[in-house]
């Protein structure tokens, strides 16, 4: 049996996809990405030196994200903030953007592999309610395997730059990650990436969410008044209910 690398978390892995996605969200803006040079393809949520991420994929994905979120409430017994759809949509865009350099770099480097059975033990780790049906469970699950593919990806070129004779995520640890990020910011800086305007602005680092469709007017949330000595009000709460997740 493949062993998993020492870095996995162990125990209940933190609640709520928005945390795992914004997680995963400050590894994929700790990359600095070249600013877009590649061309959109029609339905396109983003481009990565000619891969294309389909809106509709991403579409179906925050609706599952949404689901998921009122399914991990329910286990929780909490109701989690609200977000926009907008903020979720660019965040699951830049998850799968840095998905796809990943993979971009370990081609480029070549020889090295990470396995499903690998990937699928790393994905584990996150909670599924049981209520969550299909497809939402399908798409939530297969989103989790990309984020562990992207972390396993990343160790083992770290570890493969240390000793060019590892070419699998075995025994991979965090130092071996830490190294590797520091190769994808570099990579990176080569990489054509592209994003629909529908999903947002490229800024060279990250995408800055926009009304997330080309064919609704954006509304920007209204920064609540700040009471003193209470927490600070949550500003997805003021756009339309059409545009908020949770």
């Amino acid at each position: 049996m493949t062993a998993l690398p020492t870095f996995l978390p162990t125990g209940r892995p933190p609640r709520g996809l928005r945390r795992m996605a914004l997680a995963a969200l400050a590894g994929a803006t700790a990359v600095l990405l070249s600013a877009c040079t590649a061309d959109i393809h029609p339905g396109s949520a983003a481009v990565v030196d000619g891969t294309s991420i389909s809106e509709g994929s991403i579409d179906t994905l925050v609706q599952a994200g949404c689901a998921y979120e009122t399914e991990m409430g329910k286990i929780d017994r909490q109701t989690y903030p609200v977000l926009s759809i907008s903020t979720l949509r660019a965040n699951f865009v830049n998850v799968l953007i840095r998905n796809q350099l990943a993979r971009d770099a370990a081609a480029k480097i070549g020889g090295l592999h990470v396995s499903q059975d690998q990937v699928a033990k790393f994905a584990a780790g996150n909670t599924i309610p049981p209520d969550l049906k299909d497809p939402e469970k399908s798409q939530i699950t297969e989103f989790f395997k990309n984020s562990a593919e992207t972390d396993l990806l990343v160790a083992l070129i770290g570890a493969h730059l240390k000793d060019d004779t590892v070419t699998d995520a075995s025994n991979v640890q965090q130092a071996d990650l830490d190294a590797g990020q520091k190769y994808l910011a570099t990579y990176s800086k080569d990489a054509d990436v592209s994003v629909s305007p529908s999903i947002g602005t490229w800024n060279g680092t990250s995408i800055e969410a926009g009304s997330g469709s080309l064919s609704v007017l954006a509304v920007t949330p209204t920064t609540p008044q700040v009471v003193p000595g209470q927490p600070a009000p949550n500003p997805a709460e003021t756009l339309p209910p059409s545009q908020q997740c949770g």
